[in-house]
């Protein structure tokens, strides 16, 4: 049974000039498989271990096609899905388009997310965790934790 809990801190990185970007040592264990990479709300991109991807596909095949709004989604998601497999320093490929989405320049912000990372522009980063700093008392009351 695979764990779901992968993928946890920030870590802080540059993109190579070549687009080309490290992923944090303590993720690349559960990418050997490879890793698929899209745009994400944020903006952002999402990383998919391979390992993963069987829950997430379960879950977009429920959508249905004939919705207008869950195609225009499916499109979208799989037309900028990349499939990459890190190299033996552990960097990926950051198709150009994939970088714009994000705004990602040079600086970029890694953020784990349980079966799941983030990566960030440094600066859509540092404007982001404002507005979640605020949600993040309200949601917590609401875990009752």
């Amino acid at each position: 049974m695979v764990s779901y809990n992968l993928f946890t801190s920030q870590y802080n990185h540059n993109i190579d000039p070549k687009g080309r970007v490290i992923l944090p040592s303590k993720f690349r264990g559960y990418l050997t498989e490879g890793v698929f990479i899209t745009v994400w709300p944020g903006p952002c991109l999402i990383g998919i271990p391979k390992i993963n991807w069987g829950v997430w596909e379960n879950k977009l095949q429920t959508l249905s096609s004939g919705k207008n709004k869950s195609l225009k989604f499916l499109r979208f998601f799989y037309a900028h899905l990349q499939d990459e497999l890190p190299d033996k320093q552990g960097r990926i490929f950051l198709h150009p388009e994939l970088r714009k989405w994000g705004g990602l320049k040079k600086e970029v912000v890694i953020n784990g997310l349980g079966d799941k990372f983030e990566i960030w522009s440094k600066e859509n980063w540092n404007k982001y965790k404002k507005e979640a700093a605020l949600a993040y008392p309200v949601v917590l009351e609401e875990l009752e934790l």
